[in-house]
């Protein structure tokens, strides 16, 4: 069985980095994917946006020791990000010191480390007291230099000097931190004790994180170098450098759809050997309609020949293109037709990071697949229990070609993918999916004289955030 446990607001699998570290390490095989397209800073300045402008909801206070706290709210905001968990007792410990390795790991997740190929590498032996859960953030960010091995002792607690300067450090790579937009004068120092700080080059960066005011200075005029880092601390700072980020993308100018357009068309001009005669965008970054036209007066011949997965495959590289241009989180909604009659041949739609959606309605112009279309709208909306929590299939697709099955299915109540997580802890969650899947198949084996081969069944939380997904394999009746 394949499985991807995600948080509630990305696909960012939680785990605990070591007992003492409550804070979440992103699934490595999802993350390194998405950083194939985008940095991950980019990632997560967008799911920051998304979250604060309301279109995910953040649910309410869950640690049993921030309620009356003063960093509450950015407690909650990065944990639900994932860039933070709780404990197993239900507390933050929000007063808690962070350690360097601790401090380095959670600062990686922000750095796109795919261009420091060329950078020169780190002696393994130098790593030695590293923990192997940070060793792979430490090396990367020793290459880079955003720190010095030198100075940095995994165990040891985080400073306020330590982490402004890896911070800072990181964001100037990242071309998010501009040192010459500041006004920076280490003779002319803001704070009383500014003797303390390490020297100048420190400085400079410390600054320039006060400035931008990432970080705050302490009672009685004071910066407090060498004070420790405490998680509350440390989750302020993400969230002030993110709501910043955000505040700089609010004030660019929109991107040009019709610049976009024009892009499109000349990358896409021929689905297969059918010619697209135009490609039109409606919307914004958030939500954009797509209108794609062909014209099957002179094509209707090279349409007949088209498979669905010749239709499906252009559509999944357009609608890629057009999220890499957006945003990842991007719903894109779209029709292609024909622009002789204004006949819709197929609809297609993806939701930001799931799946595409193809609905194939060209029955007149080309056989792609029977009665498959009409076991596809008899099945769509029906509702299943999964461990005692009801679901109802939003969407489901049938691939003639290669005889595979999409199905998603959201939770038609409130909960959250932490409480999801619980509720497999006796493994009957998977009976309960099989004879889901069980169901699905037979219904297109008796219905459409289809012959499923695999299901791909995806399981959505009340606000569409991915729970899990399965394979489930026809013939032996079991999840892969």
């Amino acid at each position: 069985m394949k499985r991807i446990l995600v948080l509630i607001l990305t696909g960012l699998m939680v785990m605990a980095l070591s007992t003492g570290a409550a804070w979440a390490k992103p699934d490595n095989t999802k993350q390194e994917a998405a950083k194939a397209k985008v940095s991950a800073m980019k990632l997560y300045k967008a799911q920051y946006k998304v979250m604060v402008d309301g279109k995910i909801s953040v649910k309410s206070n869950k640690f049993k020791d921030t309620d009356n706290h003063w960093g509450s709210a950015p407690i909650q905001r990065m944990t639900a990000m994932g860039l933070f968990a709780g404990y197993d007792d239900g507390t933050f410990r929000p007063n808690n010191n962070i350690s360097q390795a601790e401090m380095i790991a959670l600062l990686m997740r922000l750095v796109d480390t795919n261009s420091n190929d060329d950078e020169e590498d780190v002696d393994e032996d130098e790593l030695d007291e590293v923990p192997g859960w940070a060793r792979d953030s430490v090396k990367q960010a020793a290459k880079l230099k955003i720190m010095s091995l030198n100075r940095f002792h995994s165990a040891q607690q985080a400073s306020r000097a330590q982490t402004c300067i890896a911070f800072a450090k990181a964001l100037e790579k990242e071309g998010y931190l501009d040192l010459d937009e500041f006004n920076i004068d280490p003779d002319n120092l803001p704070f009383a004790d500014g003797k303390l700080l390490l020297d100048n080059d420190d400085l400079v960066y410390i600054l320039a994180m006060y400035q931008a005011g990432y970080i705050k200075g302490a009672p009685g005029n004071k910066f407090l170098p060498n004070n420790a880092i405490t998680r509350a601390e440390m989750a302020a700072i993400l969230e002030r450098i993110l709501a910043d980020l955000k505040e700089d993308d609010d004030g660019e100018d929109e991107y040009e759809l019709s610049d976009l357009e024009g892009d499109l068309l000349g990358d896409y001009k021929k689905i297969k050997d059918v010619r697209v005669s135009d490609i039109n965008l409606d919307g914004d970054k958030d939500e954009v309609d797509v209108k794609v036209e062909v014209d099957l007066e002179y094509y209707d011949v090279e349409w007949a020949d088209l498979s669905d997965r010749d239709i499906k495959d252009w559509l999944e590289d357009l609608v890629g293109d057009i999220q890499d241009e957006l945003s990842r989180y991007t719903e894109v909604n779209g029709e292609i037709i024909n622009n002789d009659n204004d006949a819709v041949l197929v609809k297609f739609s993806k939701e930001g990071t799931g799946r595409l959606s193809v609905i194939y309605k060209d029955d007149d112009y080309r056989d792609a697949g029977g009665d498959v279309n009409e076991v596809e709208l008899a099945l769509k909306g029906d509702q299943f229990d999964v461990g005692n929590v009801e679901f109802k299939i939003t969407r489901i697709n049938y691939d003639v070609n290669d005889n595979e099955i999409m199905v998603d299915l959201k939770a038609q109540e409130d909960f959250s993918s932490t409480q999801w997580n619980y509720l497999d802890v006796n493994g009957y969650i998977d009976d309960d999916v099989e004879n889901i899947c069980a169901e699905i198949a037979e219904a297109f084996q008796n219905d459409a004289d289809a012959e499923p081969v695999m299901i791909y069944l995806d399981l959505y939380d009340d606000d569409s955030n991915l729970l899990e997904s399965y394979e489930y394999d026809v013939a032996n009746e079991s999840l892969d």
